[in-house]
């Protein structure tokens, strides 16, 4: 695993991250919006009653065939995690942060192995933010860590499916036969969002774009 993409993932919290991947779709010539999900309310007798937040969040997207197939060539660094030893220093730093409240144990290395295991699954900048990025009172629980990283990892996730859907529909229209792009890592930190687009070609071997 490279390391650098990670890092300077981390080196971002979500929200950064988040508002790189807008601007990454401007550059693209993509029009990105992501809204809070919905459904429809009804009493027992069919009469609407409202609408009722579902907590998840939606994406629409509208751009050309090249842009999506472009921003789907890039959005894969906000996907990108954290080293298993780079996992384990913030969960050590953590536990000087927050006691555990079964200490002494004697569990500790499962605790650290098992955490770091589950925690490999979610992007960089959601671990530590996770991690540390949080004020936790005590060392917390796997299903309290697994609900935030869930949280902060929903908006990209669902920029990446309306991706996906978008260039399937595409496909299926006969518009262009595209496919997510390999051998390209993606690396959508801040500071590279904004010409991503602008200069695929141009990429360097750990995925931000020279220049």
């Amino acid at each position: 695993m490279h390391k650098q993409p990670a890092l300077r993932l981390a080196a971002s919290n979500p929200d950064q991250v988040n508002n790189s991947l807008v601007s990454l779709a401007r550059s693209c010539g993509i029009a990105l919006r992501v809204n809070k999900g919905f459904k429809a309310r009804y009493d027992k007798h069919g009469v609407f009653l409202g609408y009722d937040e579902t907590g998840a969040l939606v994406a629409s997207i509208d751009g050309t065939p090249e842009g999506i197939a472009a921003m789907r060539s890039r959005i894969e660094g906000a996907f990108t995690p954290a080293a298993r030893d780079q996992v384990e220093e913030w969960l050590a730093e953590l536990a000087v942060l927050a006691p555990r409240r079964n200490d002494g144990d004697g569990n500790a290395a499962l605790v650290v192995s098992a955490y770091s295991q589950r925690l490999s699954g979610y992007p960089a900048d959601v671990v530590r933010e996770a991690l540390l990025g949080r004020v936790w009172r005590f060392w917390p629980s796997w299903a309290e860590l697994h609900e935030v990283c869930e949280d902060l990892t929903k908006q990209r996730r669902a920029v990446r499916a309306e991706l996906d859907r978008a260039a399937a529909d595409q496909i299926e229209a006969g518009n262009l036969a595209v496919e997510r792009p390999s051998g390209v890592s993606g690396d959508i930190a801040p500071q590279n969002a904004q010409h991503a687009c602008k200069a695929p070609s141009a990429a360097s071997g750990d995925g931000a774009p020279n220049g």
